[in-house]
């Protein structure tokens, strides 16, 4: 009985952050198909022109995109397990959340309408896979770190596992995700 108690009274917190998820990918979209004409031309244009730069500079060394990459992840992870201490911080977690989704739906529309289907399978590796984990990561801070009568050796483990998967995130997105994309690039939509 106290485990359907504790479970149904997160219930209301998934359905509301996961609806602000949703809502700003179906928003990140709209603005992209709204867009159509100079904004995204010049989206798209930026994104074919990294794909092209990704093709004759992917031997360099890669240290400081990996360290760009970590500090970006773990900013915005410190900041919602901040957040999770402040009566007030679910307002603004809901709000980074929404923000992710609005950058997803984005990104994946201006691919998907730059190169088609085949812009589907490039945003898979270059957007979706990262994003996807970063959000769970997100979903998990919220859910474990939202109650008030937790201990904080709790929500610290909560953090180090986080920080943890913001690593391997930025070993993904530096080191795996560009030969894959530069191979999908090539041999897909060249």
């Amino acid at each position: 009985m106290r485990q359907k108690i504790l479970h149904s009274s997160y219930e209301p917190l998934t359905i509301v952050t996961f609806g602000v998820l949703v809502l700003g990918v179906i928003l990140g979209c709209v603005i992209a198909v709204g867009s159509y004409g100079d904004g995204l031309n010049a989206a798209s244009q930026n994104i074919y022109t990294s794909l092209q730069g990704l093709n004759s500079g992917y031997n360099r060394d890669r240290t400081a995109d990996f360290l760009n990459s970590i500090f970006r992840y773990s900013r915005v992870i410190a900041l919602v397990w901040v957040l999770s201490f402040l009566h007030a911080g679910f307002v603004f977690q809901l709000f980074t959340l929404g923000i992710r989704g609005l950058y997803v739906g984005f990104g994946v529309s201006v691919i998907v309408m730059k190169f088609g289907a085949g812009g589907l399978l490039l945003s898979i590796f270059l957007i979706i896979l990262q994003n996807v984990f970063f959000i769970l990561i997100l979903f998990f801070i919220i859910a474990r770190c939202q109650k008030r009568e937790g201990l904080f050796s709790e929500k610290a483990l909560v953090l180090a596992l986080s920080l943890l998967c913001a690593l391997v995130i930025s070993l993904y997105e530096v080191y795996v995700s560009p030969p894959i994309c530069l191979f999908v690039f090539n041999r897909i939509l060249s």
